[in-house]
């Protein structure tokens, strides 16, 4: 299992866009494999 974190405090520096290419490339290299992604992002929780 690869597990894969992208971090960083400061927001508009494009680490939603930047996972959402990790996950698609792991995914198009993996197509048996089911893939998980979370936010855990401070300033999405409500």
């Amino acid at each position: 299992m690869a597990i894969y974190a992208i971090w960083n405090n400061k927001g508009g520096v494009g680490k939603s866009y930047l996972t959402f290419q990790i996950a698609s490339e792991y995914a198009r290299t993996h197509p048996a494999q089911n893939i998980l992604v979370v936010d855990l992002c401070p300033p999405g929780r409500m």
